[in-house]
């Protein structure tokens, strides 16, 4: 019926002919949750999973060995550099520093950029930081790389983490997320 008088609505004042309006907020992108997996999956590699999904298992097995820089560092910097071990455990602890941000910052981007793009950004960094970092001689030049070395390795894992979900059937994810295998997988 048509407003001939104002009256309240939801405790706001309405003018009469006046029409309403609902704003709605939808995100730019897709989560990754709404991606068909078997679409993705590609063809059946080992143990059932899809070769795509072992090339990312790969990806994330290099991840992992250069983040043992994290371990070896002190090791480094005090055998090899002749730090002092609070130096180090400084340069250790910048490293650390600049991978709290790095999950948070490496899903949005992803969301924001694609998975493989973030991959592909985040792996290329990393390496090259690493290689930054055997060839830094000065202490300044250690205490710069090495919180962005921590941030690009670790900015690494959520874009990974959501490929899995996007080639991994919803069945098989608590395998591919390194549950372990079965009996029956090593069964042969």
């Amino acid at each position: 019926r048509p407003m001939s008088q104002s009256h309240q609505t939801n405790g706001q004042n309405v003018t009469p002919g006046a029409t309403s309006a609902t704003i709605e907020l939808r995100s730019a992108v897709t989560p990754a949750n709404d991606v068909d997996a078997c679409s993705k999956a590609g063809r059946v590699g080992p143990f059932g999973l899809s070769r795509t999904y072992w090339t990312l298992w790969v990806g994330m097995l290099l991840n992992r060995l250069g983040g043992t820089v994290f371990f070896l560092l002190g090791l480094y910097l005090t055998r090899e550099r002749g730090l002092s071990p609070e130096v180090a455990g400084l340069a250790i602890s910048l490293y650390a520093v600049g991978g709290l941000p790095a999950g948070p910052v490496g899903g949005a981007l992803a969301d924001r950029f694609g998975r493989r793009a973030t991959l592909l950004v985040g792996t290329t960094c990393a390496g090259a930081l690493m290689l930054a970092l055997g060839f830094a001689r000065s202490l300044g030049a250690i205490f710069a790389i090495a919180p962005l070395l921590g941030f690009f390795t670790d900015a690494c894992r959520p874009p990974l983490q959501a490929a899995v979900a996007d080639v991994v059937p919803i069945s098989e994810r608590a395998r591919a997320y390194a549950r372990g295998l079965d009996d029956a997988d090593l069964a042969i």
